[in-house]
């Protein structure tokens, strides 16, 4: 068992490792999106063609949800439903 010093480092740690990859996604993203809505399953599949081997489509579809909460993307149907949903650059 870790040190509660060793303990925070590591937290501390995966959590910057955390946000780079995140901050890594969200650019992967915005950089495949267009201003014209595109089907979020074409999105994944492009991101995944671009992002590290271990990236799972689950992931890219929650860092779209969020960059359509951050008002980053907007988003139309269910986000939810990769095939049935669309997302683009906000204006």
């Amino acid at each position: 068992m870790l040190c509660p010093v060793a303990t925070r480092l590591f937290l501390a740690t995966l959590g910057v490792k955390i946000r780079t990859m995140t901050k890594a996604l969200d650019t992967l993203i915005l950089s495949s999106v267009s201003e014209r809505y595109q089907k979020v399953a074409k999105v994944i599949r492009l991101v995944s063609e671009r992002a590290a081997e271990e990236t799972r489509f689950e992931a890219i579809a929650e860092r779209i949800r969020g960059l359509v909460a951050e008002g980053k993307l907007q988003g139309s149907g269910d986000l939810t439903r990769w095939t049935n949903s669309e997302v683009r650059k906000s204006d």
